[in-house]
Formats: structure tokens, C-alpha cells, sequence
């Protein structure tokens, strides 16, 4: 009997409640992205790829880390160090991965925690401000996600998209 080897990716949003303000905690929303091997492949913008969001807050993704494992700065505004935006759950090891936010090409920024450091990300290139990160050699574990906006207070709504290989040109 042949199985099929799956990679199942759980993605947890946590969306502020519509009429957020100030210092109140956003309300969790939760949606899982469950994708296997045959789904990943590069399927840019498909619906099991995407989670949706919107930016917003006071919090400086600077005190969460001031500078990536690559020497990115890492910049932008969002609700709350405690609470990302995202969850990314691998469940096995991914050879190059890409995460990207649109916005429509709103100024929004990127900070991804996990086992092995973090990963900044800002403008996907000169003509495009929303924030996108590619590695490679992404590890099983826990990745917390945290999409910004460049300053604070701006309310962005946006999808974030998760694809094997690089980022979109």
C-alpha cells in the first residue's frame, strides 16, 4: 500500500474585532491553512494558501528584535508583542519557503519568530511596499508571524501567502 507523504502547514490568525481601539486586546479569530505536498507546489494566490488580516497598532516590532539573524532591520508597527499575527505550525522540513504579505502594495512589514532566530522582511522590491520573506531550510516547529505597518496606527487589510520557493516578481 503506497501513503502519501503529506506536509500539513496550520496557520492561526488572530485578527483584531472590528472597532479596535487603543489599548484593548484585539479579539482571536482563528483559520487553519492545511496544505500538502501537491498544494505547495507554487500555487500563488490560490484560497488554500491564504489567510487574511488587517494591520493596525502602537507596538514597535523593534523591541521584539531590533535586527534579524541576517543583520535585516526590523521595522514596522503592530497590535501587541504577545500576541502575533499569525502562526505558522511545519510539521516537516521545507527546502526554501516564501511568506508575503499583499495589501496592494500598502507599506507593510514582516517578523517571523521561530526555533531557529528571526526573519525580517520589508518592501517585496522598489516599486512594491508590501513585506515578503524567502529562506530556505525552513525546520518543523512553531513560527510566530507578525505583519506590520510602517507607522503606527495604519490599518492595512491584507492576505498573507505562504508558497515553496521564492518570492513572487
Amino acid at each position: 500500500m503506497l501513503m502519501k507523504k503529506s506536509l500539513i502547514f496550520t496557520v492561526v490568525a488572530m485578527l483584531a474585532s472590528p472597532g479596535f481601539v487603543g489599548a484593548q486586546e484585539p479579539t482571536a479569530h482563528f483559520a487553519q491553512l492545511n496544505l500538502d505536498e501537491s498544494t505547495l507546489v507554487s500555487t500563488i494566490g490560490s484560497a488554500t494558501n491564504v489567510v487574511t488580516g488587517e494591520t493596525g497598532g502602537s507596538f514597535s516590532l523593534t523591541a521584539l528584535s531590533r535586527y534579524d539573524k541576517a543583520g535585516n532591520l526590523c521595522s514596522g508597527y503592530s497590535y501587541d508583542s504577545n500576541l502575533p499575527s499569525h502562526i505558522l505550525e511545519l510539521t516537516q522540513p521545507v527546502d526554501e519557503l516564501s511568506i508575503w504579505v499583499n495589501s496592494r502594495g500598502q507599506d507593510t512589514t514582516l517578523l517571523i519568530r521561530g526555533s531557529n532566530g528571526v526573519d525580517c522582511g520589508d518592501d517585496l522590491n522598489p516599486l512594491n511596499a508590501d513585506a515578503g520573506i524567502s529562506r530556505k531550510d525552513w525546520q518543523p516547529g512553531i513560527y510566530q508571524i507578525w505583519v506590520g505597518s510602517s507607522a503606527p496606527g495604519n490599518n492595512y487589510r491584507y492576505q498573507l501567502q505562504v508558497q515553496r520557493g521564492g518570492l513572487p516578481e
